[in-house]
């Protein structure tokens, strides 16, 4: 499993973005396609759907997490993985979420997708005198699935590109007192 994911972030890398393709090769999933299913499910807060596009004992896993100071988070079976997603949405005051999709590709019952995050989260959760602050971030999630369902999900998310957003919205609003968002490393 860890030699696929190096290996779809190898190819990731290569034809998602210049460098090493001379044309970088940008492929994106059909709207009706499983990744881009998922996306929207997080998009619409639709939990339902998002659990109906899980396995049963799907895992979710965002090693970038650990930027928090945390350390990763790694999740096993639906019913978690939608609990900890509904969850998150409720407690950052997230109102608007869009995944922009400049690169999809599948293989097997593999796909990865690069997105561009679109957000706007409640300033007071972050300890930023604005009610809501509008973040962009870049991701990259691999999808592992079997059968139609998805059975593995690694996301990792530029979460440092966020955070000097917030920073930066900070010094231009001010702090708020007693907020719970933390900064993560150097906070």
């Amino acid at each position: 499993m860890l030699a696929t994911m190096k290996n779809a972030l190898l190819l990731c890398a290569c034809f998602g973005f210049s460098g090493c393709a001379s044309q970088p090769i940008k492929v994106a999933c059909p709207e009706s396609s499983l990744p881009m299913r998922w996306l929207h499910a997080i998009e619409m807060e639709d939990w339902d759907t998002m659990g109906s596009l899980l396995h049963a004992d799907a895992v979710y896993d965002d090693p970038t997490m650990a930027y928090f100071g945390d350390g990763p988070i790694h999740l096993m079976g639906r019913d978690s993985i939608v609990e900890f997603w509904r969850q998150s949405d409720e407690e950052s005051g997230s109102r608007y979420m869009e995944y922009e999709v400049p690169f999809c590709f599948e293989s097997a019952d593999l796909f990865v997708i690069n997105a561009v995050i679109h957000l706007e989260v409640g300033g007071a959760y972050w300890k930023v005198a604005r009610e809501y602050l509008p973040l962009t971030s870049a991701q990259t999630t691999i999808l592992n699935t079997k059968d139609g369902k998805i059975t593995h999900v690694v996301d990792y998310v530029d979460y440092g590109s966020a955070i000097r957003q917030i920073e930066a919205l900070r010094v231009q609003y001010g702090e708020t007192p007693n907020a719970q968002g933390s900064l993560g490393e150097g906070d």
